[in-house]
C-alpha cells in the first residue's frame, strides 16, 4: 500500500536537493561610494612571516568607485623585476612568492560602490631557503580600444596588495649608501637640497631609519632632518630628497648622513659632506648704502664747511 507520508518526504527531500548549492567564500557588499575613477584594493600590503611547509590565508578587499559596471580581474604578479635581482649577489638572490599564491577568485563583475571580500591562500613549500619572497596581487579594470575593433586590449588600472613574506632562519642584511650629495657647493641663500640613494645587497626587505644634521661653522647642530620612511626590497634602491628650509645662512656648513637598518637597526652607514654660504647680493646691498651713507656726509660736511667760511669772512 503507498504511503501518501512517505511520498510527502520523498518530494521535500528532491526539492531540497534540487534547490540546495554551496555558498561562495568570497562576499560582496554595496555602498553609496562616491566616483573618483578608481579602484582601490585594501589591505595595500602584507608582511607575513611564515615557516617552510606552512599554509595561511588571508583576505583582500577590492572596491570599485569608477562611477560603472567593470570587469575586475584578479592577477598575480613579481614585485622584483630581472634588473634588481642581476644586481645580488648570486648566492642571496630572492625567489617570487607567486607561485604559493592561489585566489579564491579570477575574475568578478563590480558594479560602481561595490566591494568584493575573497581570500588568498598562501601555501610555503617545505623545502625553502630562509630570506624573503615576494608578490603581488592585483586587481586590474581592462579597456577595449573601439577604434581598433575591439582587438586592443590593454590594462587602464592596475592596483593591489603587495605581499612580503620573511622565512626565518641565516638571512643577509646589506645595504650601500651609493648617494649622498647636495645641489650645490656654494650658496647665496637658502634653501638646501640634499640628495640620498641607498640599495639593498641583501636577500630580505629592509626598513632604513635615518636623518641628516647640519653643523655651522662653530660645530653647533642648526638643523636636524629625518629621512621619509621606505621599504627596500633586495635588488632595489631608494631614492630620498631632504631640504633644509633656512633661507639665511653664512659661513661653512658640515652635513652629515646616518642610516641605521636591519631587525635591530644595529647597523649603521654614515657620510659627510661641507657647503659654503655667503650672501654676496647682500653684502653688496650693505656696501652701496655705506657708500651712500658716506657720500651724504660728504656732502653734508662740504656744505657746513662752505658756511662756516662764509661765517668767518663776515
Amino acid at each position: 500500500m503507498f504511503d501518501k507520508k512517505v511520498y510527502f518526504l520523498f518530494i521535500i527531500a528532491c526539492l531540497f536537493v534540487v534547490d540546495y548549492h554551496p555558498a561562495a567564500a568570497f562576499t560582496t557588499e554595496r555602498y553609496d561610494d562616491k566616483i573618483e575613477n578608481k579602484i582601490i584594493v585594501t589591505p595595500a600590503r602584507l608582511e607575513l612571516k611564515l615557516s617552510p611547509g606552512q599554509t595561511v590565508n588571508q583576505k583582500i578587499t577590492v572596491v570599485n568607485r569608477l562611477g560603472r559596471k567593470e570587469k575586475i580581474k584578479i592577477i598575480k604578479e613579481g614585485l622584483i623585476g630581472k634588473e634588481g635581482i642581476q644586481k645580488l649577489n648570486k648566492d642571496y638572490f630572492p625567489n617570487s612568492g607567486i607561485d604559493w599564491i592561489e585566489t579564491e577568485i579570477d575574475e568578478i563583475y563590480l558594479d560602481h560602490g561595490e566591494r568584493v571580500s575573497f581570500d588568498i591562500e598562501i601555501a610555503v613549500p617545505k623545502n625553502i631557503n630562509p630570506g624573503g619572497y615576494y608578490a603581488g596581487v592585483l586587481a586590474a579594470v581592462r579597456s577595449v580600444d573601439e577604434n581598433n575593433n575591439g582587438d586592443n586590449i590593454q590594462f587602464i588600472n592596475r592596483v593591489g596588495t603587495s605581499i612580503l613574506m620573511s622565512i626565518p632562519g641565516k638571512v643577509m642584511e646589506d645595504m650601500a649608501l651609493l648617494k649622498f650629495l647636495n645641489d650645490r657647493k656654494f650658496y647665496l641663500n637658502g634653501p638646501v637640497n640634499f640628495f640620498t640613494e641607498a640599495m639593498n645587497f641583501g636577500n630580505i626587505h629592509l626598513s632604513p631609519i635615518g636623518e641628516i644634521a647640519v653643523y655651522n661653522f662653530l660645530g653647533k647642530k642648526v638643523a636636524q632632518i629625518p629621512l621619509k620612511e621606505s621599504l627596500i626590497l633586495p635588488g632595489q634602491s631608494q631614492k630620498w630628497r631632504s631640504v633644509w628650509k633656512e633661507r639665511w645662512i653664512l659661513g661653512i656648513y658640515k652635513a652629515h648622513l646616518t642610516m641605521r637598518y636591519g631587525v635591530d637597526n644595529d647597523k649603521v652607514l654614515e657620510k659627510e659632506l661641507k657647503f659654503w654660504a655667503f650672501p654676496i647680493h647682500i653684502l653688496l646691498l650693505i656696501l652701496a648704502l655705506i657708500y651712500l651713507v658716506h657720500k651724504l656726509i660728504q656732502k653734508w660736511q662740504e656744505k657746513y664747511e662752505v658756511k662756516k667760511k662764509d661765517n668767518a669772512n663776515c
